[in-house]
């Protein structure tokens, strides 16, 4: 009120110097016009601020009145809502992330994850945790989107056009970050039931390969009893040495001596032990269609694994059977994938 009052005053002075410089002008005095001309400049100025001033005023009453507008609507409160869901959507977040790096740890040594039964175990349980956390970060989702249309009605009601763009522009993010978690929790779905199935698959294949170890575990006895029988049918049967293979013979034994070194390194015995391996080995190959070389191998590996030493002879011809009985798995694989 009192800045309109002054603005209609500095009107009335500039209208004032006005006339003081056509009075001037038509008196022709130099010194006159040049006074009068002053005046007009400094009314005008005078005015010009005033008006300035008064719209600023009328702006800050404009913003009090839409503050005011607001305050009796659901902005803040809505604004509040939303502040705390993002909150929480941040902190699940980082929940999923301290998930997926365990779980990363936790399966760091495993190389085929694809047919690891552990591994797998492992990445559905990380996945499970996921799919619970996004869960309840869709509620969060879903909360903030409602506080966003809260805002947007408060905006329209309170008729306030900045805020009007501020609230659809929310709604419209709000909207997409939930449709992105929606998409995400779908994928972890999909994932899970991708694993369910890879890890069926595993789980059947060692079933195999568990029965079959059974299989050759209760045939050892039987086979050991016909080996011994035979051995002793050889032993008296033929008596002479045969002087023609010594040749062979020689070259037989540097060979095993050579490929038994490697189970020396890796199988932690006394030298009885290794001893009886070394018999071991040569007996087996009389016994299944295997070289020394290959059974010293599974032997090797078997000590690589950590067999204890009285079980790598049991451990190996077990591995060897399976190589037979598979027409898919070689003897070491099965030693790497069974121990």
């Amino acid at each position: 009120m009192l800045q309109r009052e002054s603005v209609a005053q500095y009107e009335a002075a500039l209208q004032a110097a006005k006339q003081q410089l056509a009075a001037a002008q038509a008196a022709g005095d130099p010194s006159k016009i040049d006074q009068a001309t002053n005046a007009v400049i400094q009314a005008q100025t005078a005015l010009n601020n005033a008006q300035t001033a008064m719209a600023q005023t009328e702006a800050e009453i404009n913003n009090c009145n839409n503050a005011l507008n607001l305050a009796e609507t659901n902005w803040y409160a809505a604004g509040q809502a939303m502040s705390q869901s993002q909150a929480a959507i941040t902190s699940i977040g980082q929940e999923i992330k301290l998930v997926e790096s365990a779980f990363n740890a936790s399966t760091s040594g495993i190389t085929n994850m694809e047919t690891s039964v552990t591994g797998l175990s492992e990445k559905l349980s990380m996945l499970g945790q996921k799919l619970q956390l996004q869960r309840e970060s869709i509620q969060h989702y879903e909360e903030a989107l409602t506080a966003a249309r809260a805002q947007q009605d408060a905006a329209y009601e309170a008729n306030d056009p900045e805020k009007i763009r501020e609230a659809n522009s929310a709604v419209v993010e709000a909207e997409t970050a939930l449709n992105n978690a929606n998409a995400a929790l779908g994928r972890t779905r999909s994932e899970i039931d991708q694993t369910n199935r890879q890890l069926d698959t595993a789980r059947s294949a060692w079933t195999g390969i568990g029965q079959a170890a059974s299989s050759v575990g209760s045939a050892l006895t039987s086979s050991s009893r016909a080996t011994g029988m035979v051995g002793r049918f050889l032993s008296t049967a033929i008596t002479a040495p045969v002087t023609a293979l010594g040749t062979a013979a020689m070259k037989t034994s540097i060979d095993f001596d050579s490929s038994f070194a490697t189970v020396r390194k890796t199988v932690n015995g006394t030298e009885e032990d290794l001893a009886k391996l070394a018999a071991a080995s040569k007996e087996m190959s009389t016994q299944i269609a295997t070289s020394t070389t290959d059974i010293n191998h599974v032997m090797s590996t078997g000590g690589q694994l950590g067999i204890a030493t009285e079980h790598i002879e049991d451990f190996t011809r077990v591995m060897i059977d399976l190589e037979k009985a598979s027409t898919d798995l070689d003897a070491d694989t099965a030693a790497t994938q069974l121990a």
